[in-house]
């Protein structure tokens, strides 16, 4: 399975950009993390960062990654219809199956619990990577950025947007 196969509804994507443009317009983006346990060890699954792309109405530009998988992917909304144009997808299969299935759930989820207004603070685990906003992000030869590089956890291509897009990459 590919991401390209992910059905996302008009309503869905409104619900999505608006919250994204409006939240807090300042960076204008969204974050997401999962993790997961391999071998009874706690790890970090994928980031995945979403913008308003500017000056491209309607359009949002996310990539995600992680030790098994890359992705990078506009959606746009035109008058005849939404469009999710796939510009990069890899890994490992088991991850790449699981896009799909989790990649809306997961991006209404987020923006369901940004909107209750709740502690999004989460309880840092020691040596996981965790995205924040931040105004002036993280540049890519940052020795945070360079280490999760090197170490598998990310993908340069990855790290090269978050000064960009306003992340600031931490470790736990």
């Amino acid at each position: 399975m590919t991401l390209a196969l992910v059905a996302l509804s008009q309503s869905d994507f409104d619900i999505i950009y608006d919250h994204v443009a409006a939240h807090n317009p300042r960076y204008a983006n969204m974050h997401l993390r999962e993790a997961r346990v391999r071998n009874g060890i706690r790890g970090l699954r994928y980031l995945h960062a979403v913008h308003v792309l500017s000056g491209h109405p309607r359009t949002l530009e996310g990539k995600l990654s992680g030790p098994g998988v890359f992705a990078h992917y506009q959606i746009v909304s035109t008058s005849a219809g939404l469009q999710l144009n796939v510009l990069y997808q890899g890994g490992e299969p088991r991850e790449i199956r699981r896009l799909p299935k989790r990649f809306i759930p997961e991006l209404l989820g987020r923006v369901a619990q940004e909107q209750a207004g709740g502690s999004l603070y989460t309880n840092y685990s020691p040596g996981e990577y965790y995205l924040r906003r931040s105004g002036s992000g993280r540049p890519p030869k940052d020795p945070l950025c360079v280490k999760a590089v090197a170490s598998g956890q990310l993908d340069q291509r990855f790290v090269d947007v978050l000064s960009a897009w306003s992340f600031g990459l931490r470790l736990g």
